[in-house]
């Protein structure tokens, strides 16, 4: 009973937040069993809208199911649709074909943010979806209509294993997440598709996290249902500046262990914009320090006690260690802007972050036999970047949403917007 309560009181929580929001949430979860189609009707879509619309719809998938999504009444006024299927924890796969999942990669994507673009040349169209997992799959489903204006996104693909590839992939170490997107493309203009080259399209990244620590399936379809159309992404989600480096398409940002996020990309080209299926993530694998923070941490407090009580009667020694975490720090920098630009991942940043700092104490080592002005240098950026650091972090920012309202957000930076 006391399970049931809670559930029930985070379910009219999440709901109460989606109301406040103007989402329309699901009343109810439908289970999908082997071989059943789950019809979603267009035929709520309003005319009179210029903005994309979304339909979304709750589900459990049942373990080894294979199962159609059927779109009906498809107005003539859509001209795409994205169709999104968001999984919790553990992926399905979406194809276009029921009989090549496993044969033909370029007609299916498997994950738990996906989606496929479908261009509409007919009131109604279908995609399977295959659960190969021996559990039961909590998901949504949400298609998201566009008229013939918007920008295909992911259009101008390259990479990716789909030939218009609207979703975004993520990687993650313990430091860094990674988010990739394809280039979107312009609209066919009567049969012809215009060259990416000579028409770019462009694009606006936007994250939002989720309370810390909370793991919930309620608060994991709430923050995607926040960020399934251009309008609700500017609404609930605060932009990222483009990258200084590297792909335009790429974006790094720093890891918060156990506290989700989601990231959302805005095309758009003119007055018409369309949203990539937003992607989620805890961080949640690297949550456990590994035996190299755990020594780094300890260390790290031996010689804070060290500096902060003997470091005045042993300038030299206090002078090296400064200079070896002043180099280790924009070492670190060093090493993302690296990353980032050549588009290889580092694995172990911290270590190479500590060996640049060592380098950068032995070089301060032997010019300061020669003149003062080093260490001058090094002590002076390091407080300036400490407190520097203490405002950026934990004055909450202010940011003006899109709509006008000034709110506050103590999660709202980034230590690298890449």
């Amino acid at each position: 009973m006391i399970r049931i309560f809670y559930e029930s009181l985070i379910l009219l929580i999440c709901s109460y937040l989606l109301y406040c929001k103007g989402i329309k949430i699901p009343e109810k979860s439908l289970h999908v069993s082997n071989g059943d189609i789950k019809i979603i009707s267009l035929s709520n879509y309003s005319t009179s809208i210029l903005e994309e619309q979304a339909f979304m719809h709750l589900i459990n998938i049942n373990n080894h199911t294979n199962f159609i999504i059927h779109i009906s009444d498809i107005p003539e006024k859509v001209s795409f649709i994205i169709i999104q299927v968001h999984t919790y924890v553990y992926s399905v796969l979406l194809s276009y074909d029921r009989n090549i999942i496993d044969e033909v990669p370029r007609k299916y994507v498997n994950g738990t943010n996906i989606g496929l673009f479908i261009k509409t040349n007919k009131n109604n169209t279908e995609v399977y979806v295959t659960n190969k997992n021996s559990f039961i799959v909590h998901g949504l489903i949400a298609v998201v209509a566009y008229t013939k204006n918007a920008p295909y996104p992911g259009g101008c693909n390259m990479e990716f294993n789909i030939e218009k590839s609207p979703f975004q992939k993520l990687v993650y170490n313990k430091d860094i997440i990674i988010v990739d997107a394809q280039p979107a493309s312009i609209p066919i203009i009567g049969n012809i598709q215009p060259l990416c080259e000579n028409h770019p399209v462009q694009h606006d990244t936007y994250r939002m996290y989720i309370s810390e620590h909370d793991f919930s399936k309620e608060s994991y379809f709430l923050s995607i249902s926040q960020m399934l159309t251009v309008q609700s992404i500017k609404k609930n989600a605060n932009f990222i500046p483009m990258s200084l480096f590297g792909s335009k398409m790429r974006r790094m940002y720093s890891l918060y262990p156990g506290t989700g996020s989601v990231y959302g990309i805005v095309s758009h080209i003119a007055n018409y914009s369309s949203a990539y299926v937003p992607i989620f993530t805890y961080g949640y694998a690297a949550s456990p320090l590994s035996m190299t923070d755990k020594v780094f941490s300890i260390l790290s407090f031996i010689l804070g006690v060290f500096l902060a009580t003997c470091g005045s009667y042993y300038n030299d020694i206090s002078m090296f260690f400064v200079t070896m975490m002043f180099g280790a720090y924009f070492g670190y920098i060093f090493i993302i802007i690296l990353s980032s630009y050549t588009g290889i991942v580092v694995t172990d940043i911290l270590l190479l972050a500590i060996f640049l700092g060592i380098l950068a104490s032995l070089l301060w080592f032997f010019l300061r036999l020669k003149s003062t002005i080093p260490s001058m240098v090094v002590l002076v950026i390091t407080l300036g970047t400490f407190l520097f650091n203490i405002f950026y972090f934990t004055i909450p920012g202010i940011i003006a949403n899109s709509d006008g309202n000034i709110t506050h957000n103590l999660f709202n930076k980034n230590m690298f917007l890449f």
